[in-house]
């Protein structure tokens, strides 16, 4: 039951996403009374940095819940899940997934789903316009590469195990 351990890694990780980004928000605001006032340069290393150690969460989940040799597809569930919530909203909602606006209110729960992409929307230039295709793009890929990072993990546990048991 891989996928099961997964999900569960997937939504421990959303809920680490969620304080990290409250508490660094917080300092930010702390620190920073005037946004632009601060270092924009900094705040986007900040940003990447974190957005680099959720991905690498990922990874650890996948080698974490390996314990045997799996089939490829079973980390990617939470990419089968995703893809499936996008087509959802998407049906319900497909010109806008601007759920701060009231267009869009169905793509708010997707956002919790992939939480752990949030330092994209800091690192983004904040005067760019709205792209709902880039957004949608957005959307739909960050799913797909959660698993693929799980998956990764994965990779390297089972390469392990194949060396320890040719040794």
């Amino acid at each position: 039951m891989i996928y099961t351990k997964l999900l569960f890694g997937h939504f421990i990780i959303s809920i680490i996403s969620i304080l990290a980004m409250a508490g660094i928000i917080e300092v930010l605001n702390e620190r920073c009374s005037n946004m632009v006032a601060c270092n924009f340069t900094l705040i986007n290393i900040i940003w990447i940095v974190l957005l680099i150690i959720f991905l690498c969460a990922y990874v650890l989940n996948g080698y974490v819940s390996t314990k045997n040799k799996e089939v490829w597809y079973k980390y990617y569930s939470v990419a089968f899940i995703g893809i499936l919530f996008w087509m959802i909203c998407f049906a319900v909602a497909p010109k806008s997934t601007n759920y701060k606006s009231g267009e869009g209110d169905i793509w708010f729960l997707y956002e919790f789903f992939i939480v752990a992409k949030s330092p994209t929307n800091f690192i983004l230039d904040s005067d760019e316009k709205y792209s709902l295709s880039f957004d949608l793009f957005q959307k739909f890929i960050f799913p797909i590469l959660f698993s693929s990072f799980q998956y990764l993990g994965g990779r390297l546990k089972m390469r392990r195990i194949t060396n320890s048991n040719a040794s």
